[in-house]
């Protein structure tokens, strides 16, 4: 591949990896996990977050594990649609539910920890996607319910939830949904567990977003195309030897089909001869034989010159 076109391609890499950062920054496009605060995508927790906000609740984004972490007294403490949830954290959030806290677990597939909070509860994928809980009509995408029947269960300080979408950015705003989210949240502050959903606390590369690290990557590799178009290949750092002209071959073959797209070789070459001193080409049969006489009387290979300059090898020389 020649170095012009290598040089073009990392041209253009990071041309698509400067405009497509240029435009992520300017009109984000809607991303992140499901039921997570920092989720702007349809089945995300930023618009209740948000709500929260301006109803005058305290809203934290936990990227600390549970484990770690010290949860404020009385917030209420979301862990919604996170299935892998270790009973350790489990555990966690039930201690703090009886210590006067509040929370709210459930969503997807709760099996592995929902015995922690109720032994006699069995989740079901499935249900009414219109349902009333309470006074609230809420909408919901139908993904899940409780054997029991209904979306919410409610154990002392801890509210089971069998179907987050309510509460989701799609669907928050439709029939009584976003009260419903504040009933939810009680005295506040507001605390969404993330690391369960992959927020954690991370540094250097590891917390840079997935779409960071594929422009991170490709820049890295526009770079080492860069490199390998920009240096020596292999052997020593100096030619040995001063690199020649191309064979002439190739030359007279360009200046003889360059004369034959004039029709004219003859006149083509006339300059040339009158530059050197030679007599110009013959033009005629009579021309043409009077020059090779000329040729043999002097002592000169024996060959027939034809009109226009061209000669053909033939057998004894012309006789007057």
């Amino acid at each position: 591949m020649k170095r012009r076109t290598i040089l073009l391609i990392v041209g253009v890499v990071v041309a698509v990896n400067v405009v497509l950062l240029a435009v992520e920054y300017v009109l984000p496009s809607p991303s992140g996990e499901r039921s997570s605060s920092l989720a702007t995508a349809p089945d995300g927790f930023a618009a209740w977050a948000e709500l929260a906000r301006r109803s005058g609740v305290e809203v934290v984004a936990l990227r600390d594990e549970l484990a770690d972490a010290r949860l404020p007294p009385g917030s209420t403490v979301v862990a919604l649609d996170v299935p892998s949830l270790p009973r350790a954290d489990a555990l966690l959030l039930r201690a703090h539910a009886d210590a006067g806290g509040r929370v709210v677990a459930g969503g997807v597939r709760p099996e592995r920890w929902l015995d922690v909070f109720d032994a006699s509860l069995v989740w079901r994928s499935g249900g009414p996607e219109a349902i009333r809980v309470g006074e609230r009509a809420l909408v919901t995408a139908g993904g899940g319910s409780w054997s029991a029947g209904g979306v919410l269960v409610e154990r002392g300080n801890v509210a089971l939830l069998a179907d987050a979408s309510p509460l989701q950015n799609a669907r928050l705003a439709r029939a009584d949904n976003a009260a419903f989210a504040l009933e939810l949240i009680g005295g506040g502050p507001l605390v969404f567990a993330e690391a369960p959903h992959g927020y954690g606390s991370a540094s250097g590369l590891a917390a840079l977003p997935d779409a960071g690290k594929w422009a991170l990557g490709l820049l890295l590799a526009a770079g080492l195309l860069l490199m390998l178009a920009r240096g020596r290949r292999f052997g020593p750092p100096e030619d040995a030897a001063r690199p020649l002209a191309p064979p002439r071959a190739a030359y007279v073959d360009a200046l003889g089909a360059a004369l034959a797209r004039t029709r004219d070789p003859a006149g083509a070459m006339a300059p040339i001869h009158t530059l050197h001193g030679d007599q110009p080409p013959p033009r005629t049969d009579d021309e043409a034989r009077a020059l090779a006489r000329r040729h043999a009387e002097a002592g000169g290979a024996r060959r027939d010159i034809a009109p226009h300059g061209m000669d053909r090898r033939v057998g004894p020389p012309l006789s007057s």
